[in-house]
């Protein structure tokens, strides 16, 4: 009895202690929120701070880190979308880019042809026969045929990107709040 009572109160501390965020898990949450999504919005440092931890504090109470950690890019995508959305809201910012002026070249097939790299090692090739070839920060390569809708960039049924500016030798493009910059090679 006494062998049952203490592996069952092993068993549900274990399961207690498991479930909770720690400092290091809660500072990348708030990290995150500070360099991808509030960062470069015309926001005050401490609109930014507030949202930030709205962000993290709100994660953290809906989910455990098990829960968390096993959700896919695109699921932590609409989740942190969803939570920047209603934080920017509870504390009274908005976070909507500025558009940028009309100086910005038009967004033409003949532009983006060639042969692009961006920061921690995304590469990006766009052929004249609309097939690309796209290596992400990780290194994993997705090929399919790209294509221009409006002002976005469609890779295959996979990547849609804003084209937020494209030149001779610079493209940057956004997907949610994240910004991508390559330079032509």
């Amino acid at each position: 009895m006494r062998k049952t009572l203490l592996l069952t109160s092993l068993f549900l501390t274990s399961l207690v202690y498991g479930q909770d965020w720690t400092k290091s898990e809660r500072q990348n949450l708030f990290d995150k929120s500070m360099n991808n999504f509030v960062s470069n919005k015309g926001l005050t440092k401490e609109q930014e701070k507030a949202v930030s931890l709205c962000f993290m504090e709100s994660i953290t109470s809906e989910f455990t880190p098990q829960e968390y950690n096993s959700k896919i890019d695109i699921e932590l995508e609409v989740i942190h979308q969803s939570f920047i959305d209603r934080c920017s809201k509870k504390i009274g910012v908005n976070l909507k880019e500025e558009e940028k002026s009309s100086d910005k070249k038009s967004i033409t097939f003949s532009n983006l042809v060639g042969h692009w790299q961006g920061e921690g090692g995304r590469e990006l090739y766009l052929q004249s026969n609309n097939k690309f070839v796209y290596i992400n920060e990780k290194g994993i390569t997705t090929k399919g045929k790209w294509r221009i809708e409006g002002e976005k960039l469609l890779l295959g049924w996979v990547y849609s990107f804003n084209v937020l500016e494209v030149s001779e030798k610079e493209l940057t493009l956004n997907k949610g709040r994240k910004i991508f910059k390559y330079k032509k090679t």
